[in-house]
Protein backbone atom coordinates (compact mmCIF):
# COMPACT_ATOMS: atom_id res chain seq x y z
CA UNK A 1 0.00 0.00 0.00
CA UNK A 2 1.55 3.16 -1.15
CA UNK A 3 1.80 6.23 1.52
CA UNK A 4 -1.20 8.23 1.99
CA UNK A 5 -2.21 11.70 2.86
CA UNK A 6 -4.60 11.55 5.23
CA UNK A 7 -6.29 15.02 6.22
CA UNK A 8 -8.63 14.39 9.48
CA UNK A 9 -10.94 16.78 11.13
CA UNK A 10 -11.20 16.62 14.54
CA UNK A 11 -7.87 15.62 15.14
CA UNK A 12 -7.40 17.06 18.63
CA UNK A 13 -10.29 15.54 19.98
CA UNK A 14 -10.51 12.37 21.57
CA UNK A 15 -11.69 9.87 19.15
CA UNK A 16 -9.88 11.78 16.11
CA UNK A 17 -6.68 11.77 18.10
CA UNK A 18 -6.20 8.10 18.24
CA UNK A 19 -7.77 7.89 14.80
CA UNK A 20 -4.77 9.91 13.79
CA UNK A 21 -2.08 8.43 16.22
CA UNK A 22 -3.43 4.99 14.79
CA UNK A 23 -3.12 6.09 10.90
CA UNK A 24 0.61 7.41 11.69
CA UNK A 25 0.94 3.98 12.91
CA UNK A 26 0.55 2.37 9.60
CA UNK A 27 3.38 4.97 8.03
CA UNK A 28 0.90 7.25 6.30
CA UNK A 29 1.22 11.33 6.75
CA UNK A 30 -1.61 13.08 8.83
CA UNK A 31 -2.55 16.45 7.90
CA UNK A 32 -5.07 18.10 10.45
CA UNK A 33 -7.77 20.52 9.36
CA UNK A 34 -8.13 22.77 12.14
CA UNK A 35 -10.02 25.94 13.09
CA UNK A 36 -6.83 27.78 13.69
CA UNK A 37 -3.04 26.46 12.60
CA UNK A 38 -0.74 26.93 15.27
CA UNK A 39 3.08 28.31 14.05
CA UNK A 40 5.22 24.84 14.81
CA UNK A 41 2.91 22.34 14.88
CA UNK A 42 3.95 19.15 14.80
CA UNK A 43 1.90 17.61 11.90
CA UNK A 44 1.02 19.76 8.74
CA UNK A 45 -2.27 22.01 9.32
CA UNK A 46 -5.13 23.42 6.85
CA UNK A 47 -7.38 26.30 8.08
CA UNK A 48 -11.13 24.45 8.05
CA UNK A 49 -14.36 25.61 10.06
CA UNK A 50 -17.47 23.53 9.53
CA UNK A 51 -19.47 26.39 9.06
CA UNK A 52 -16.77 27.96 6.84
CA UNK A 53 -15.72 25.03 4.72
CA UNK A 54 -12.17 24.51 3.53
CA UNK A 55 -10.71 25.77 0.46
CA UNK A 56 -10.21 22.55 -2.19
CA UNK A 57 -7.17 24.27 -3.25
CA UNK A 58 -5.69 24.15 0.00
CA UNK A 59 -6.61 20.29 0.48
CA UNK A 60 -4.63 19.99 -3.41
CA UNK A 61 -1.62 21.84 -2.41
CA UNK A 62 -1.09 19.11 0.60
CA UNK A 63 -1.77 16.36 -1.65
CA UNK A 64 -4.49 15.35 0.00
CA UNK A 65 -5.75 11.77 -1.14
CA UNK A 66 -8.11 10.43 1.46
CA UNK A 67 -10.41 12.23 4.45
CA UNK A 68 -11.09 10.73 8.08
CA UNK A 69 -14.35 13.39 9.00
CA UNK A 70 -14.54 12.96 12.70
CA UNK A 71 -15.28 16.69 13.92
CA UNK A 72 -18.84 17.15 15.25
CA UNK A 73 -19.45 21.09 16.80
CA UNK A 74 -21.68 20.22 19.74
CA UNK A 75 -22.26 24.15 20.17
CA UNK A 76 -25.59 24.31 18.48
CA UNK A 77 -28.61 23.29 20.36
CA UNK A 78 -31.60 23.25 18.17
CA UNK A 79 -32.31 21.10 15.14
CA UNK A 80 -31.88 23.68 12.53
CA UNK A 81 -28.90 25.37 13.67
CA UNK A 82 -26.98 21.44 14.03
CA UNK A 83 -28.08 20.68 10.63
CA UNK A 84 -27.00 23.61 9.58
CA UNK A 85 -23.40 24.25 11.23
CA UNK A 86 -23.06 20.27 10.94
CA UNK A 87 -25.21 18.46 8.28
CA UNK A 88 -24.38 21.10 5.29
CA UNK A 89 -20.71 21.56 7.24
CA UNK A 90 -20.18 18.03 6.67
CA UNK A 91 -21.71 17.68 2.75
CA UNK A 92 -19.15 21.23 2.23
CA UNK A 93 -16.36 19.41 3.66
CA UNK A 94 -17.02 16.78 0.69
CA UNK A 95 -17.37 18.43 -1.80
CA UNK A 96 -14.44 20.37 -1.54
CA UNK A 97 -12.79 16.82 -0.69
CA UNK A 98 -13.98 15.77 -4.28
CA UNK A 99 -13.53 19.16 -5.92
CA UNK A 100 -9.64 18.57 -4.45
CA UNK A 101 -9.62 14.95 -6.54
CA UNK A 102 -11.44 13.43 -4.12
CA UNK A 103 -9.76 9.82 -2.87
CA UNK A 104 -10.65 7.34 0.12
CA UNK A 105 -13.02 8.98 2.49
CA UNK A 106 -14.31 7.83 5.64
CA UNK A 107 -17.45 9.42 7.95
CA UNK A 108 -17.17 8.68 11.42
CA UNK A 109 -20.95 8.76 12.32
CA UNK A 110 -22.23 7.14 15.61
CA UNK A 111 -24.11 4.45 16.74
CA UNK A 112 -26.76 6.32 17.90
CA UNK A 113 -27.59 7.22 14.48
CA UNK A 114 -29.91 4.40 12.53
CA UNK A 115 -33.26 4.86 10.97
CA UNK A 116 -35.88 5.59 13.77
CA UNK A 117 -33.55 7.38 15.95
CA UNK A 118 -34.87 9.82 18.23
CA UNK A 119 -32.18 12.39 19.37
CA UNK A 120 -30.99 15.52 16.55
CA UNK A 121 -27.83 13.72 16.92
CA UNK A 122 -28.28 10.44 15.70
CA UNK A 123 -30.67 11.74 13.16
CA UNK A 124 -28.92 14.16 11.63
CA UNK A 125 -25.41 11.96 11.68
CA UNK A 126 -27.71 10.00 9.62
CA UNK A 127 -28.37 12.31 7.09
CA UNK A 128 -24.83 12.88 6.74
CA UNK A 129 -24.32 9.14 6.52
CA UNK A 130 -26.15 9.08 3.51
CA UNK A 131 -24.26 11.59 1.84
CA UNK A 132 -20.93 9.98 2.47
CA UNK A 133 -22.24 6.83 1.24
CA UNK A 134 -23.42 8.72 -1.85
CA UNK A 135 -19.80 9.69 -1.99
CA UNK A 136 -18.42 6.38 -2.32
CA UNK A 137 -17.15 6.77 1.43
CA UNK A 138 -16.64 4.52 4.16
CA UNK A 139 -19.09 5.04 7.61
CA UNK A 140 -18.36 3.80 10.49
CA UNK A 141 -20.65 3.52 13.45
CA UNK A 142 -18.40 3.64 16.75
CA UNK A 143 -20.18 2.24 19.86
CA UNK A 144 -19.49 3.49 23.05
CA UNK A 145 -16.13 4.32 23.08
CA UNK A 146 -13.72 3.40 25.88
CA UNK A 147 -10.22 3.80 26.77
CA UNK A 148 -7.58 4.36 29.54
CA UNK A 149 -8.49 8.11 29.44
CA UNK A 150 -11.70 8.26 28.68
CA UNK A 151 -13.80 11.29 26.52
CA UNK A 152 -16.57 12.06 24.96
CA UNK A 153 -19.75 10.76 27.05
CA UNK A 154 -17.61 8.50 28.74
CA UNK A 155 -15.21 10.99 29.71
CA UNK A 156 -18.76 13.02 31.25
CA UNK A 157 -19.72 10.39 33.19
CA UNK A 158 -16.09 10.02 35.10
CA UNK A 159 -16.29 13.53 36.10
CA UNK A 160 -19.27 13.29 37.61
CA UNK A 161 -18.86 9.82 39.01
CA UNK A 162 -15.46 11.63 40.10
CA UNK A 163 -17.06 14.83 41.81
CA UNK A 164 -19.96 13.50 43.85
CA UNK A 165 -20.43 10.52 45.93
CA UNK A 166 -23.86 10.34 45.11
CA UNK A 167 -24.08 9.11 41.25
CA UNK A 168 -27.63 9.15 39.52
CA UNK A 169 -28.06 6.54 37.18
CA UNK A 170 -30.18 7.13 34.21
CA UNK A 171 -33.22 4.76 32.91
CA UNK A 172 -32.35 2.94 36.09
CA UNK A 173 -29.39 1.63 35.20
CA UNK A 174 -31.07 -1.22 32.43
CA UNK A 175 -30.10 0.50 29.12
CA UNK A 176 -28.11 -1.86 26.84
CA UNK A 177 -24.76 -0.35 25.17
CA UNK A 178 -22.72 -1.73 22.53
CA UNK A 179 -18.78 -0.82 23.88
CA UNK A 180 -15.84 -0.07 21.50
CA UNK A 181 -12.10 0.40 22.81
CA UNK A 182 -10.49 3.69 21.56
CA UNK A 183 -8.09 1.66 20.56
CA UNK A 184 -10.00 -1.10 18.50
CA UNK A 185 -11.79 2.03 16.48
CA UNK A 186 -8.96 3.87 15.75
CA UNK A 187 -7.10 0.89 13.92
CA UNK A 188 -10.13 -0.38 12.19
CA UNK A 189 -10.65 3.18 10.84
CA UNK A 190 -6.49 3.55 9.60
CA UNK A 191 -7.21 0.25 7.95
CA UNK A 192 -10.18 1.36 5.92
CA UNK A 193 -8.09 4.38 5.27
CA UNK A 194 -6.14 1.90 2.85
CA UNK A 195 -8.95 0.86 0.33
CA UNK A 196 -12.59 1.94 -0.67
CA UNK A 197 -15.61 -0.16 -0.04
CA UNK A 198 -16.23 -2.63 -2.34
CA UNK A 199 -19.69 -1.20 -2.59
CA UNK A 200 -22.38 0.46 -0.96
CA UNK A 201 -23.54 -2.86 0.94
CA UNK A 202 -20.15 -3.14 2.66
CA UNK A 203 -19.46 0.46 3.04
CA UNK A 204 -21.38 0.66 6.47
CA UNK A 205 -18.95 -0.67 9.16
CA UNK A 206 -20.43 -0.83 13.06
CA UNK A 207 -17.13 -0.62 15.28
CA UNK A 208 -18.77 -2.50 18.20
CA UNK A 209 -19.12 -5.97 20.56
CA UNK A 210 -21.66 -7.88 20.38
CA UNK A 211 -21.75 -8.34 23.99
CA UNK A 212 -23.81 -5.53 25.65
CA UNK A 213 -23.30 -3.84 28.84
CA UNK A 214 -25.70 -2.17 30.95
CA UNK A 215 -25.24 1.33 32.10
CA UNK A 216 -25.22 0.23 35.58
CA UNK A 217 -22.24 -1.62 34.48
CA UNK A 218 -20.24 1.12 32.66
CA UNK A 219 -20.53 3.26 35.62
CA UNK A 220 -19.41 0.45 38.16
CA UNK A 221 -16.37 -0.18 35.91
CA UNK A 222 -15.33 3.57 35.59
CA UNK A 223 -15.27 3.32 39.32
CA UNK A 224 -13.57 0.30 39.82
CA UNK A 225 -10.76 0.86 36.85
CA UNK A 226 -10.07 4.60 38.64
CA UNK A 227 -10.10 3.36 42.39
CA UNK A 228 -12.92 6.25 42.80
CA UNK A 229 -13.87 4.14 46.25
CA UNK A 230 -17.26 4.02 47.45
CA UNK A 231 -20.28 5.85 45.50
CA UNK A 232 -23.83 5.33 45.98
CA UNK A 233 -25.46 4.59 42.76
CA UNK A 234 -28.66 6.05 42.30
CA UNK A 235 -31.07 4.66 39.83
CA UNK A 236 -33.42 7.21 37.90
CA UNK A 237 -35.95 7.97 35.25
CA UNK A 238 -34.17 9.87 32.17
CA UNK A 239 -36.90 12.11 31.49
CA UNK A 240 -36.88 14.29 34.67
CA UNK A 241 -33.18 14.67 33.77
CA UNK A 242 -33.74 15.33 30.08
CA UNK A 243 -36.16 17.84 31.02
CA UNK A 244 -33.83 19.93 33.80
CA UNK A 245 -31.49 19.45 31.06
CA UNK A 246 -33.24 20.68 28.23
CA UNK A 247 -34.80 23.96 30.38
CA UNK A 248 -31.34 24.58 31.24
CA UNK A 249 -30.28 24.88 27.81
CA UNK A 250 -33.09 27.65 27.18
CA UNK A 251 -31.63 29.83 29.39
CA UNK A 252 -28.28 29.14 27.88
CA UNK A 253 -27.03 27.09 30.97
CA UNK A 254 -25.14 24.11 30.47
CA UNK A 255 -23.06 21.72 33.19
CA UNK A 256 -21.44 19.78 30.51
CA UNK A 257 -23.79 16.83 29.96
CA UNK A 258 -26.29 18.23 27.02
CA UNK A 259 -30.32 17.13 26.57
CA UNK A 260 -29.56 15.59 23.30
CA UNK A 261 -26.75 13.15 24.81
CA UNK A 262 -29.60 11.94 27.01
CA UNK A 263 -31.90 11.13 24.16
CA UNK A 264 -28.62 9.26 22.35
CA UNK A 265 -27.81 7.60 25.39
CA UNK A 266 -31.07 5.78 26.27
CA UNK A 267 -32.26 5.28 22.38
CA UNK A 268 -29.71 3.13 21.09
CA UNK A 269 -29.40 0.84 17.72
CA UNK A 270 -31.89 -2.42 19.48
CA UNK A 271 -30.08 -4.45 16.70
CA UNK A 272 -27.03 -2.67 14.97
CA UNK A 273 -25.60 -4.23 12.03
CA UNK A 274 -22.22 -5.99 13.85
CA UNK A 275 -20.67 -8.06 10.96
CA UNK A 276 -17.64 -10.35 11.41
CA UNK A 277 -14.55 -9.19 9.43
CA UNK A 278 -10.92 -10.61 9.98
CA UNK A 279 -9.39 -7.28 11.33
CA UNK A 280 -12.65 -6.18 13.51
CA UNK A 281 -13.96 -6.63 16.88
CA UNK A 282 -14.47 -10.38 17.10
Amino acid sequence: MSRRRVAITGARGYAGSHIAAAIERREHVVIELVRRPAEGATRPQIPFDLDRGVEPAALRAAGVDALVHVAWDFRPTRPEEIRRVNGEGSIRLFDAFEAAGGGTGIFISTIAAFDGCKSHYGKIKREVEDAALRCGYWVARPGLIRGDTPGGIVGTMLKFVRNSPVVPILGYGRRVLNPVSANELSAGVAQLVEEPPAGTDEALVVFAHPQRLSLDQVVRELIEEHHLGHRLLVPLPWQPVWLGLRAAERFGLSIGLRSDSVISLMNQDPNPPIRPRPWLIP
